[in-house]
């Protein structure tokens, strides 16, 4: 939600998940079922969480255009009633003498330092404007549109300076975000367990509060998983699928993603789930969480090969096994984590399609930025006109090549006189292709099953 502003020139990085991707559909499935069957044996550590905290982040009425008070309000009852968990709303005032951004920051380290613990869940959902910031993946919030742009400027937070308070956190950190341009969260990864669900791309707009908004597919979602899944369980992944093809008034032309904030995640996604109620035997003692030092705990780690995908029964036996095993020779494992499902021809499908589309980002961006005079990606514009022969890749100029190329072609440099201004560019950085034939190599399909013992 916000005004239309124009695409990030943000290159991707950090992994990011589509509805349309069935491998991860089928992975998030199987991690339920893991779970569950796990949760049947006799561990110090459960797969579900002990306490799930959320933050609603929403701008007061006099610095919000949008009316999200009523969505907000009703995501707050579902959290609470259906599944338990602790919420909190925050409220952003832009008439107050304290910065937007220091407000913000006191709100969220206040939050984290309260509810912050081991096997806990921290959920940080906002409502509002959003558009790309002045940096590279940063994304900016707002209340108001205003026509006046440094007023606006000095009504924006920058969301990307807030996050850093939750990157020490313990606990598991889930963002959901409802505004334009949320996607630019998933521009740069972080080192640490982080997902977040965003209401579109970073280059696209979301609805404004109403049937068919984000937030009102967001709690559609939420109340259907939660009655139609085992012990109410569901992954991220399942609730993006949910929201985009399911959620009645959901715009077609909408693509909700969500980025892992992390390169190499092997713990499966975050699953959602109702909390047990207060004295239930599914709570987790003082005395088990004794066992969970993180200090203290080793990770052995197995990789199953299977010649094709396991079916789901046999995950289920082999989870009983398992529980079989370590109870009866009391191995003293915590617990025994999902780490995903993997075919290699589909990675290396989806690898190729990255590094397509990132060097069409390239070309894109680089083309904005001659056009625009931006000197920052090595372009200097305008640049005196030449014959097409001269224009040919040699490192052995003709002597028809004019003086400013030859000078590049030998040096990798040239100083070009434009406006009576002098700039030098960027050494050449020639691109080559060779990583990409390896990447689209026709292998044997191979599933691999990833398991943690910890």
């Amino acid at each position: 939600m916000g005004p239309d502003s124009s695409p990030s020139t943000s290159e991707q990085n950090a992994p990011t998940v589509h509805s349309q991707l069935q491998d991860e559909i089928d992975d998030s499935e199987y991690q339920v079922l893991w779970n569950i069957t796990m949760d049947e044996g006799k561990y110090n550590q459960p797969s579900t969480y002990k306490k799930v905290e959320v933050l609603l982040l929403c701008w007061a009425q006099n610095s919000n255009d949008l009316k999200t008070e009523r969505e907000v309000k009703k995501l707050e009852s579902i959290l609470q009633t259906r599944f338990k968990y602790g919420t909190h709303i925050a409220h952003l005032d832009n008439n107050l003498e304290q910065k937007l951004q220091v407000q913000l920051n006191a709100k969220v380290a206040h939050f984290v330092g309260e509810h912050d613990g081991p096997n806990a869940l921290l959920i940080v959902y906002y409502a509002g404007h959003g558009r790309p910031g002045k940096f590279y993946g940063d994304l900016e919030m707002f209340g108001k549109c205003s026509p006046n742009e440094r007023k606006k400027r000095l009504d924006t937070i920058v969301w990307n300076k807030t996050e850093k308070l939750l990157e020490p956190a313990e606990a598991d950190i889930l963002e959901l975000f409802d505004c334009c341009h949320a996607g630019q969260l998933g521009l740069r990864g972080q080192p640490r367990l982080f997902e977040f669900l965003a209401a579109t791309t970073h280059e696209a707009s979301t609805r404004a509060p109403g049937e068919d908004s984000f937030t009102s597919a967001l709690i559609y979602a939420l109340e259907k998983l939660v009655n139609e899944r085992p012990d109410g369980r569901f992954t991220t992944v399942e609730l993006l699928q949910t929201i985009t093809n399911e959620a009645p008034g959901f715009p077609k032309d909408q693509t909700p993603v969500i980025s892992d904030r992390q390169h190499n995640a092997e713990a499966g996604r975050i699953v959602l789930h109702p909390l047990p109620k207060e004295g239930s035997s599914a709570q987790v003692t003082a005395k088990e969480d004794a066992n969970t030092d993180p200090a203290e705990r080793h990770t052995v780690t197995l990789h199953l090969d299977f010649s094709d995908k396991p079916l789901k029964d046999n995950i289920k036996k082999m989870g009983t096994e398992f529980n079989t095993v370590f109870e009866r020779h009391c191995l003293g494992v915590n617990r025994i984590r999902w780490g995903g499902i993997q075919c290699k021809r589909a990675t290396l499908v989806r690898h190729a399609r990255s590094f397509i589309a990132s060097i069409e980002r390239k070309r894109k961006r680089k083309e904005r930025a001659l056009s625009n005079g931006d000197f920052s990606e090595g372009l200097l514009s305008p640049v005196p006109p030449f014959t097409p022969a001269s224009t040919y890749r040699s490192s052995h100029p003709s002597p028809q090549t004019p003086p400013h190329i030859q000078e590049f072609a030998a040096t990798g440099k040239m100083v070009v006189e434009t406006h009576g201004y002098s700039s030098e560019l960027l050494k050449r950085r020639p691109e080559t292709d060779e990583d990409s034939d390896d990447m689209v190599q026709d292998r044997r399909k191979r599933p691999k099953l990833s398991l943690k013992q910890v």
